[in-house]
Formats: structure tokens, sequence, C-alpha cells
């Protein structure tokens, strides 16, 4: 467990607000999370930026754009920029979904204690948890999307909506088709809605209609993904 002092976190994301590749950007975000651990990286205030980067990673990775960064923090809006085998930058907002009320900086020090006592990390969930927790995935996309376009944004830039929840491969195909309807409240508010889930990047609308679009990304997967 590493937290880090305020010169390292102002440069560390320094680091990441400079133009690079996806595949630097979710180098640089892996390295900070391995550093971190899990513990500090939920519960340390002020190191959002570290997801943000390791999502807009992924997405430009996904996406095989030439560069991306973090949009630097005196800004403030929007997350972070690409820029498109077009020569073209777009703009982009990163925002998390996942089981309300969630505590996840409290589940992994309760994590690393178990681990600490020579218990298994996590006690898993019950496979009617799980069951129950699908049917009410669309409501949680729903509910963060409909939060971000009350927000009124200056500006115009897309929405990366990043599901953190698996249902371990039990019902994709339900949870796949919840995505355009879910997305809806944030589709006039922004340019374009893509969820990030699993290794997958989906395009559910572009100015105000419906787009989707399946992508492989590569290096979805991992680490951060699994948390």
């Amino acid at each position: 467990m590493t937290r880090l002092a305020k010169k390292e976190i102002e440069r560390h994301r320094a680091t990441l607000e400079v133009w690079q590749t996806p595949s630097a950007m979710l180098k640089r975000a892996r390295r900070l999370m391995d550093h971190m651990g899990d513990e500090d990286l939920f519960n340390q205030p002020g190191v959002d930026f570290i997801t943000e980067a390791w999502g807009a990673a992924q997405f430009g990775k996904g996406r095989h754009v030439l560069a991306v960064r973090l949009v630097p923090q005196r800004e403030q809006w929007p997350d972070f920029e690409i820029r498109t085998r077009r020569r073209t930058i777009e703009r982009w907002e990163f925002t998390e979904v996942d089981k309300p009320r969630r505590r996840r900086g409290l589940e992994m020090r309760r994590m690393a204690h178990r681990r600490a006592a020579g218990r298994l990390a996590s006690e898993g969930e019950r496979w009617e948890q799980l069951m129950a927790q699908a049917e009410r995935v669309p409501r949680w996309i729903k509910r963060r999307c409909r939060a971000k376009a009350k927000k009124f944004y200056a500006g115009r830039a897309g929405l990366l909506v990043y599901l953190n929840w698996s249902d371990y491969g039990a019902r994709r195909a339900e949870i796949e088709g919840c995505f355009i309807g879910a997305t809806a409240p944030a589709k006039n508010a922004f340019t374009e809605v893509w969820v990030l889930w699993g290794a997958r990047l989906y395009r559910t609308w572009r100015d105000g209609n419906k787009a989707e679009l399946v992508l492989n990304a590569p290096g979805t997967h991992d680490a951060y993904a699994a948390r």
C-alpha cells in the first residue's frame, strides 16, 4: 500500500496530460495502480485521474487512435482527449457505473485484512445475488447518464460509460441489449455515447441517433477491470 504525496500526484498527472499513444498511457496507469495497491487507490482522495487515464487508454486502444491525453486539470472539463487517425481531436467525459452504495475503498481494506489473516481475499457473491444485480444494471447505467446530462457541460464532448460489473458470462446478451435504452438520457447532451464493458466497446448514440457499434478492445480485461 502506497499513498501518493501531493507533489507525486501533480507529477504523475502531468505525465498523463501529455499526448501519448494509448499503450503508453495504459502502461503508466497500470504502473500507478500496482504501485498504490487496491486499498490506497480507492481510498486516497485526488487520485481519480488514474482510473480516468486507464479508461481513456482502453478507449483509445479499442478505437485504434493515434494519441490520447488527460485534459489539463486547470480546464476542469472534460476528462480526456483523443487524436484520431484523421488528425481530428475529440473531447471525452468519463464516468464509471458500479453497484450503488458500493464502498470500494472499505471493500478493498477488508480484502487486504483477510489476505493478511491467511483467508480468501473475497467471499464472492451468490448466484442469486448476481442475477438480481443483472436486473438492476440498466437502472444503474441510466442513473449515471442522467446525472451526467443534468450537468449541462459547456462545449461539445462525447461520453464514455465504463460498466465495472461482471455477470461472469451468465446474461451477457441481455446486458448488451440494454445499453441503447440505458444510455438514452445522455444522447442529446453529448456528441456520442459509448459503453466500455469487459473486453468490448459499444457505441450506442451519435448526434442523438442510435449508432450501435461493437469493437474489440484488446487489453481491456486487465487487473482494474476485475476490481
